[in-house]
């Protein structure tokens, strides 16, 4: 209900495609765009752009966050859907660096906390957020590595100006500290 609101939303699917874990089973504590199930509904957050933005690393041009009624047929709320905010450009801009630090997407996969929609501090990826930006350190690997209970082989840290669209420091890119 929430995917295919937005995906309408935005022109539909020859314009516009969510990112991966809206194509994910809604399971509190699996999926990375479900940030809240409760008595209320469904809350997703999410970002999204032009189709194939994830896969050739662009920026995503839009984000969304929509509020499903609780019995789960029926949209409650759209909250925001509109230009990315900078919490959720960093996080993007952040995996894209370290995605093609480290070999590109055929070569690294970065931890599952990266696809989280926004850089907030509950993400477990995100060390720190104030006026000089967003910090982020992070796992990663081979594709599959989580998938197939693999530890990372890779770390990434760095920084990311405040609003979100630029990597202002590679702090560390190397094995698991």
């Amino acid at each position: 209900m929430a995917r295919t609101t937005v995906v309408a939303l935005n022109g539909g699917l020859s314009a516009y495609r969510p990112a991966q874990c809206m194509f994910a089973s809604p399971v509190p504590g699996s999926n990375l765009c479900l940030v809240q199930d409760d008595a209320d509904g469904f809350l997703f957050h999410f970002v999204g752009g032009s189709p194939a933005w994830e896969q050739q690393n662009r920026l995503p041009t839009v984000e969304s966050e929509i509020r499903i009624a609780p019995q789960g047929r029926e949209v409650s709320e759209v909250l925001y859907n509109g230009t990315p905010r900078p919490a959720s450009l960093a996080i993007n801009v952040a995996r894209t660096r370290a995605v093609e630090r480290n070999g590109g997407m055929a070569a690294y996969e970065p931890g599952r906390c990266m696809q989280a929609p926004a850089a907030t501090r509950s993400n477990p990826c995100v060390t720190g957020i104030d006026g000089s930006g967003y910090r982020f350190r992070f796992p990663g690997g081979t594709p599959g590595w989580q998938d197939n209970d693999r530890r990372p082989t890779l770390e990434t840290e760095l920084s990311v100006s405040p609003d979100g669209r630029s990597v202002t420091r590679t702090i560390y890119n190397g094995p698991p500290r």
